[in-house]
């Protein structure tokens, strides 16, 4: 099978507005709150960081700091499926910063065939009632605009 993995290289250009204003709190953002759809995401941040993540119980949003000897690891829905909710989506969001800045993310996430049961985790091989990963990714990017033309 392959793997849906990716590297990318995000490049942030100069912003002059941001791309929404959170519902939740005001804030001006330069990447819409979400999570990622695969099973977890790597990233490194550059200096300029902006990065948040949400506590779930509390609701607060708290800054990831850069740091030069670490990578942020989030864990993403396709995990939180497969655990049976064990393993929760990380809620995240990138602030708003009027100049440029560079993220690098490397998405770890099946096949498009991958058949997503729910007692995967569990030593199970049974896919029965399974879900099939191009379905769920599919629904997973409704929610961003660019995939919605």
């Amino acid at each position: 099978m392959k793997t849906l993995s990716t590297l990318r290289f995000n490049y942030y250009p100069n912003q002059s507005r941001p791309v929404e204003i959170s519902k939740q709190d005001g804030v001006a953002l330069g990447c819409e709150t979400h999570v990622d759809s695969g099973i977890f995401t790597i990233l490194y941040q550059d200096k300029k960081g902006g990065l948040q993540v949400q506590n779930r119980k509390n609701k607060k949003w708290y800054d990831v700091p850069f740091n030069k000897k670490a990578l942020v690891v989030n864990t993403g829905r396709a995990l939180e499926f497969l655990s049976k909710g064990k393993f929760k989506a990380t809620n995240h969001r990138v602030l708003w910063n009027k100049k440029k800045r560079m993220s690098i993310p490397f998405f770890f996430e099946p096949s498009y065939d991958f058949k997503m049961s729910k007692s995967f985790l569990n030593g199970s091989r049974t896919t029965d009632n399974a879900l099939i990963y191009e379905k769920f990714l599919n629904q997973s990017l409704k929610k961003f605009i660019e995939y919605q033309r």
